[in-house]
């Protein structure tokens, strides 16, 4: 998770200013790792095969909004690690009271 001043378009050069967008950035790019959009109509709970790795989208960024479901696939150290599905429910700026922060990397 990123916070960035625009969702860049495509450009894996140039990484936006810190900003009030939250974005879920890529940090790994290979053959089938990327987002994918899950099917029109499809409720979270319905998500229950990952997609093909042509049809994940290697966009270094994607914008991270309220109600938003996805597949994520990200390479991993084995072959066909890294699959899973994410569904953002609130995204907020200020750290929320009680819940628990499992590892800080900001140093």
């Amino acid at each position: 998770m990123q916070q960035c001043d625009a969702i860049p378009d495509g450009d894996y050069a140039a990484p936006p200013l810190i900003g009030a967008i939250a974005a879920l950035r890529l940090f790994r790019f290979s053959h089938g790792c990327g987002f994918a959009a899950a099917p029109s109509g499809t409720t979270f709970e319905q998500m229950e095969q990952a997609p093909a790795d042509d049809q994940y989208q290697r966009v270094p960024y994607l914008e991270a909004r309220p109600g938003l479901a996805f597949y994520s696939h990200v390479g991993g150290l084995s072959s066909n690690l890294g699959y899973g599905k994410v569904l953002i429910e609130e995204i907020t700026l200020n750290k929320p009271q009680g819940v628990k922060i499992l590892y800080n990397w900001v140093h």
